[in-house]
């Protein structure tokens, strides 16, 4: 199912940022608020394709991961917890969710770095339309060879989750004296929130890069960390209201997620767009094997 590009505006010859990538028109180094109608735009374009991107995306990350937590919370705490047994006291209680939290954080690894092949491709497939190409479902899969980059990074950062789970579980042990000095369960959520968006903003843009600039990893993190890092509030700004759209959307009901969770795809494609334009006549996409 072929999505309609958008007609390119007319631009300039092409010239280079310091970064030395080439754009079709200045870069204008900026998001705002608007790229949510522009990715809005996008989406209603074609929504059939992007709901099937999500199903897809949902189908093969996120229902095995969420079939693997329940499994781990019925081997964890199951008689307790989901089947009537006999209460654990506290201490117990606390060490079995704990527990559960260590080995969701150790699972999560190889599902985030699918989840993150399969989320790039949807972005790529923005981003093409937004260079004014044709895109398809089929380039979900389409990473022209990137695809073994982008796990590894979803991978760094799945164990960055893991080893930020198993510092929480140590913190929060009642038997721990260290505990003293854990935070309320809502200060904590607040600060690992912030601390995510910082690191989403700054870094989160790394997969495009890969896919778009078939860059390595190191290079690729230190590049959008020199670009992004200058602009992060900016950043951090949309991507707080578009995931908070997205919140709403889960929250509502079916219909908010397929119109909201789309948009949180297609709005990083359209800020990386701002910063990374390629010429005309470098933006043909061969065809290649995935990943």
């Amino acid at each position: 199912m072929d999505i309609p590009p958008i007609p390119p505006p007319a631009s300039p010859p092409p010239s280079s940022n310091p970064m030395g990538i080439f754009f079709d028109s200045p870069p204008t180094y900026s998001a705002s608020l608007s790229m949510i109608s522009e990715a809005w735009q996008i989406l209603s374009r074609d929504m059939a394709t992007w709901i099937l991107a999500l199903i897809v995306i949902a189908v093969v990350a996120g229902v095995p991961y969420g079939l693997l937590q329940i499994i781990v919370r019925l081997v964890v705490g199951g008689p307790n917890i989901f089947l009537g047994g006999p209460p654990l006291n506290q201490a117990a209680f606390v060490s079995s969710m704990r527990t559960t939290e260590i080995v969701n954080g150790i699972l999560i690894i190889p599902f985030l770095g699918l989840a993150w092949i399969l989320t790039t491709g949807a972005q790529k497939m923005a981003l093409k339309l937004k260079r004014g190409q044709s895109a398809t479902l089929g380039d979900i899969f389409n990473l022209e060879g990137t695809g073994k980059t982008i796990f590894a990074y979803g991978a760094l950062l799945g164990t960055i989750s893991c080893l930020s789970a198993i510092a929480q579980a140590f913190l929060m042990d009642p038997l721990n004296p260290f505990g003293l000095f854990a935070i309320g369960p809502m200060l904590n959520l607040l600060v690992f929130s912030v601390i995510g968006l910082f690191i989403n903003a700054v870094f989160g843009f790394t997969p495009l890069i890969i896919a778009d600039q078939k860059l390595p990893l190191g290079d690729a993190l230190r590049l959008s960390y020199r670009t992004f890092l200058p602009h992060v509030w900016q950043i951090m700004g949309v991507l707080l209201v578009t995931g908070l759209a997205a919140c709403v959307g889960i929250i509502g009901c079916l219909i908010g997620v397929i119109l909201t969770l789309p948009i949180s795809i297609i709005v990083p494609a359209l800020i990386y767009h701002n910063f990374f334009r390629p010429a005309t006549s470098d933006v043909s996409v061969p065809s290649s094997t995935w990943p």
